[in-house]
Order: C-alpha cells, then structure tokens, then sequence
C-alpha cells in the first residue's frame, strides 16, 4: 500500500492497475481451464481462485491469479 498517498489517489492507483490488467470472465476461466462455470465460482468460493467483484453481481479474474492458481495445482499434483 502506498501509504504516503491520500486516500483518493491511493483509489486512483488501485483503479489504475486493476485497468492495466488483463480482467477474465467466469465463463472464460471454465473455457480455459475446461471446466463449468459452476466450478469456477466454488473455486473462487473456496479461496483457491481470487478474483475481483466489480459489481454487486460480476466477478473478474485477473489473468496473473489464473496463472497463480494453474501454478499451484500443477506443484500440487507433482508432491
């Protein structure tokens, strides 16, 4: 957190760099990951996927936390 910022520019950064990122749909990830969009949102539910709420009822995963997650899961699978 860049604590020397006030409160409103701090705001504009994070909008900033969320607006730098690449934003994924739910749909999406299922396609990706060759899923339902319903084991998407359990995995997002669950904590193992984060992903960002940008409106009361859209979810938008940034492509590094899928990344993250694909990551993980193949760590995992290979202890």
């Amino acid at each position: 957190m860049r604590s020397h910022l006030t409160p409103a520019t701090e705001l504009e950064h994070i909008i900033s760099d969320i607006l730098n990122q690449n934003l994924l749909t739910v749909s999406q990830v299922a396609e990706i990951l060759h899923v339902s969009k319903m084991t998407v949102y359990r995995l997002i539910n669950d904590g193992e996927l984060t992903a960002l709420r940008v409106t009361k009822r859209t979810l938008r995963v940034r492509e590094e936390d899928l990344r993250a997650h694909l990551l993980k899961a193949e760590r995992s699978e290979h202890d």
